[in-house]
């Protein structure tokens, strides 16, 4: 999954995965910085999680900078 800012909707999805009937199972989280509410949450319950920073990647030929 991927978040933004406070993670709200992966609170819920955690929440829901706490249920055995519930047909999902988060397996990563990712965001494009560290040091959110989403990912301090992912941490908390042990969900394994990574970052990739748009900096990192510049656009394609052509593309809008960013």
């Amino acid at each position: 999954m991927l978040v933004s800012g406070a993670g709200t909707l992966l609170q819920a999805l955690i929440d829901a995965t706490g249920d055995d009937t519930y047909p999902v199972r988060l397996v990563a989280v990712g965001a494009d910085r560290r040091g959110t509410e989403g990912m301090a949450r992912a941490e908390r319950v042990h969900i394994p999680n990574f970052v990739v920073r748009l900096a990192d990647h510049p656009p394609a030929t052509g593309g809008t900078p960013r």
